[in-house]
Parts: structure tokens; C-alpha cells; sequence
């Protein structure tokens, strides 16, 4: 019986929403976007670009949508931050069963690459979000699939 036995689903959906919003409190401390190209967005987003072209037709045509509202930003990031992990957990609870749930954590804590992204208003954390939903959805598929195919 190892010590993440212990931990109720409660508790465990409580630890999700923790790591879904350390980076937007992080974010609102800070009181501003991470990283040099967000800041390319962000001033796409305020209506002052200062680069020609963010060279992403999609997302450069979705920025001008947000303004120059920080909140809004932060709370979409949030939001793709936490399909994103949700994703993961799906993934982890279908394929590597038991302990599955410690998948969006490690990932969302202890790996700095995920949790930097979710700092930056830039075209990557949706990315991962997408790719970390497919994978959850694939899983779901093959999983499904086992049950209708006939043999």
C-alpha cells in the first residue's frame, strides 16, 4: 500500500485545481505576460503591433480578439492550461491505470516546460492543450474500439 493510495478522489481533484491555477496566480502577481514573444502578442492584442506579422494566420487573427483585457488573457490561458492537463489526466488514467492521476502533476508541476508555457501568451500552450486533449481522446478511441469490434 504506497502513500498516493491514501488519497481520496476529493483530494485529488483538489491537487488538479492547485496545479491548473499556479500559473494564472503567478501570472497575476506578476501582473503582466512571460517571455519576449508574448509581448509581441500581447501588443497585437492592445492594437499596437510592433512586429508586421506574429507569422501564425490563425492566431494572429484570433489575438485581436481578446484586447488588451489582462484578466481575459490570463483567464483563457488558464482555461487551454487546464483542458490541457485534463487531457493528460484522462490519458494517464486509461493507460497507466493506478497511479494515473499523478500524470497532469508531473507534468504540470515538476516538468518546467508545460508550467513555462502557461506563462506566455503565445500560440504553444494551445498546441499542447490540443495535443495533450488528442491524446486523452485517443486513448478513449482505443479503448472503445475494443468494445464494438467484432471479432
Amino acid at each position: 500500500m504506497g502513500l498516493f493510495s491514501l488519497v481520496t478522489e476529493k483530494q485529488k481533484w483538489l491537487m488538479f485545481a492547485l496545479v491548473v491555477l499556479a500559473p494564472a496566480i503567478t501570472l497575476i502577481a506578476r501582473g503582466f505576460v512571460w517571455g519576449a514573444d508574448s509581448f509581441a502578442f500581447m501588443s497585437v492584442a492592445c492594437g499596437k503591433p510592433f512586429v508586421n506579422d506574429i507569422g501564425h494566420p490563425f492566431f494572429a487573427q484570433l489575438v485581436p480578439l481578446f484586447g488588451c483585457n489582462f484578466v481575459l488573457i490570463v483567464g483563457v490561458m488558464t482555461f487551454f492550461y487546464g483542458i490541457g492537463l485534463l487531457g493528460l489526466w484522462v490519458f494517464g488514467n486509461r493507460v497507466l491505470k493506478k497511479n494515473g492521476y499523478m500524470l497532469p502533476f508531473v507534468v504540470g508541476s515538476l516538468t518546467p516546460l508545460f508550467f513555462l508555457e502557461a506563462l506566455r501568451f503565445e500560440n504553444q500552450l494551445f498546441g499542447f492543450s490540443l495535443a495533450f486533449v488528442g491524446l486523452g481522446l485517443f486513448t478513449i478511441y482505443l479503448e472503445l474500439r475494443d468494445l464494438y469490434v467484432d471479432e
